[in-house]
C-alpha cells in the first residue's frame, strides 16, 4: 500500500539550485492537495521502503550515480519515476553528458525526462530519436524563483558594514578546477573531453583572471564585491580564480552559505567568466558583463555569453562600471537585448514564473492516470545489504569516527547538508510566497492545472 503520493529526494535541505527548484514543485503539489514527503538521497532507499510513494521525483538524476541507483530501485518496485535536468542549457558537443551524465548505461530509467526548452529537446532527439516518447518540455523551474522569492540582505549583516557601500557588484565564479588533476572530475571526464591545448588555455586564463580580479577589487574600494563560488568547486579560491581577493575589506566570498538568488538580488551588476547565472540576473532585471582576459573564443561556452558585453581587463571593466553608476547603463548591454530574448527562449522556454507548475502538472497527470508509466521492468534490484548499509551509515554517522575517522567525516559532511527542520521552515516560507504569486497572477487551482507541457 502506498503511504504518500510523491517522494522527493535531493542532496541538501538548505536553499540551493536543486533544492529551490524541487521545493517549488513539491509545494505546488501540496497546494493541489497531494501528499508529498521530502528526504535526502543518502537516506533514499529507506525512505522508498518506508513511505512506499506512488511516484518518485528527483530534480536531476544524472548528476550522481546514487541518484540513478535510487531511481532504478524505485522503478524496480513499480514506482512512477519523474526527473528533470539541473543544467538545461544544452550544448551539442556535450549532449551525452547533459542527457546521461552518471547514467553510464545510457538506458533511460525514468518514465519521463523533463527538459527546459524545445531547443534542448530537438538537440536531444537529433542524437537519441528513440527518446521521443520519454521527453517533455516544461521550462526551467529554477528560474521561477526570481519571480516568486522575496529577497533580503540580512545575511550580509555579520559579514560586512553595509552602510559603507552604496555600490555592489557580484561575480558568479566559474570552476577552473575542472582542468586540474587534483579535481577528480578531470581524470574521469574532462581530460578526455578537452584537448591538451584547451586544458593549457584554461590554466593560463585562470591565472590571468585571478590577476584581473585582484586589480578590480583593489582599485574600486568604494564597491562591495560579492564573489559566489560554484557549488561543485573542489579546490577553493584557486579553482574560482579569486585567490587573495578575500584579503580586501570590500570583498565577501560565499559558496553554499547563501543562495545565488540572494547574491544577485543585492548586486547592481553581475559579472562572470562563463556562467548561466547571467540569465538569472537578467530575470531579476540586473545588467551583466563578462571578464574574459583572453577573449570570448574558448571551449565549453554556452550561448549566454552572446547576450552580454565582454571586457578583457580590470581597467576596462572599471571604466564600464563608472559609466554604469553615472548613467545607469553598462556599455554594450542594451544593444544586446534582442539576443538575450532569443537566448532566454531557447534555454528556459517560458519566463512567466510558472515552469514549476508545468512540472507539477505532468506529475499530477501520472497520479491521475492521464499519463501511463513506461513498461520498463528493472530486474537489477539493489541488494538488501546495500540498502541496509546506507540506512545504518545515515543514522549512525555521528558514531562512525570511533571506527574510521576519515570515513566518518565523509558521512558527516553528507549528513550535515540535511536538516528536516531547516527544510520545513524553508518550504513553509516558500509556499506562502508561491500562494501570493499565484494570486498576483490571478490564477487559482483550475487555471494553474490547465497549464500544459510541450
Amino acid at each position: 500500500m502506498h503511504q504518500i503520493d510523491v517522494l522527493n529526494l535531493e542532496w541538501s535541505s538548505f536553499p540551493s539550485r536543486d533544492r529551490e527548484a524541487a521545493s517549488l514543485v513539491c509545494n505546488y503539489l501540496r497546494y493541489m492537495g497531494r501528499s508529498v514527503s521530502d528526504g535526502c538521497v543518502f537516506n533514499g532507499f529507506r525512505l522508498i521502503d518506508k513511505l512506499k510513494p506512488r511516484l518518485l521525483f528527483i530534480n536531476c538524476i544524472n548528476g550522481a550515480s546514487i541518484n540513478v541507483e535510487l531511481m532504478r530501485y524505485a522503478k524496480s518496485r513499480g514506482i512512477i519515476c519523474v526527473t528533470g535536468v539541473a543544467e538545461g542549457n544544452f550544448r551539442e558537443s556535450e549532449i551525452d553528458e547533459f542527457v546521461w551524465g552518471n547514467n553510464r548505461d545510457k538506458k533511460i530509467v525514468e518514465d519521463v525526462l523533463l527538459l527546459w526548452s524545445e531547443f534542448s529537446k530537438a538537440m536531444t532527439l537529433k542524437r537519441y530519436p528513440e527518446l521521443k516518447d520519454e521527453i517533455r518540455v516544461t521550462g526551467s523551474p529554477g528560474f521561477d524563483k526570481y519571480k516568486i522569492i522575496r529577497q533580503d540582505d540580512s545575511w550580509l549583516d555579520d559579514r560586512v558594514d553595509k552602510t559603507r557601500f552604496k555600490k555592489v557588484v557580484g561575480l558568479g565564479c566559474w570552476d577552473f578546477g575542472l582542468v586540474y588533476h587534483e579535481d577528480y572530475r578531470f581524470s574521469s571526464y574532462y581530460k578526455s573531453f578537452l584537448s591538451s591545448d584547451e586544458i593549457e588555455f584554461f590554466r593560463k586564463d585562470r591565472e590571468k583572471f585571478n590577476h584581473e580580479m585582484l586589480e578590480l577589487v583593489s582599485s574600486n574600494p568604494d564597491i562591495l564585491f560579492i564573489l559566489k563560488e560554484h557549488p561543485a568547486n573542489q579546490l577553493g579560491h584557486f579553482a574560482s580564480g579569486i585567490e587573495g581577493c578575500d584579503a580586501f575589506e570590500n570583498v565577501v566570498v560565499l559558496k553554499n552559505e547563501v543562495s545565488i538568488a540572494q547574491c544577485i538580488a543585492l548586486a547592481d551588476v553581475w559579472l562572470s567568466y562563463e556562467s548561466t547565472t547571467a540569465m538569472e540576473a537578467w530575470a531579476m532585471g540586473r545588467q551583466t558583463a563578462l571578464l574574459n582576459p583572453s577573449g570570448i573564443d574558448f571551449a565549453m561556452r554556452s550561448d549566454v555569453y552572446r547576450g552580454q558585453p565582454c571586457f578583457t581587463s580590470a581597467s576596462a571593466l572599471s571604466a564600464a562600471l563608472d559609466e554604469y553608476y553615472e548613467s545607469g547603463d553598462l556599455p554594450g548591454f542594451t544593444e544586446l537585448s534582442a539576443i538575450r530574448q532569443e537566448i532566454t527562449r531557447d534555454v528556459m522556454q517560458w519566463d512567466d514564473g510558472l515552469n514549476h507548475v508545468r512540472i507539477g502538472n505532468v506529475i499530477l497527470d501520472y497520479l491521475d492516470g492521464k499519463l501511463k508509466p513506461a513498461n520498463r521492468n528493472f530486474q537489477r534490484k539493489v541488494r538488501r545489504k546495500t540498502r541496509l548499509v546506507q540506512a545504518v551509515l545515515w543514522a549512525g554517522s555521528p558514531y562512525l569516527r570511533f571506527f574510521n575517522r576519515r570515513f566518518a567525516e565523509f558521512w558527516e559532511r553528507k549528513r550535515s547538508r540535511w536538516s528536516d527542520r531547516e527544510l520545513a521552515d524553508f518550504n513553509k516560507d516558500l509556499s506562502r510566497m508561491q500562494a501570493d504569486f499565484y494570486r498576483s497572477q490571478g490564477m487559482e487551482s483550475q487555471s494553474l492545472r490547465a497549464l500544459g507541457s510541450l
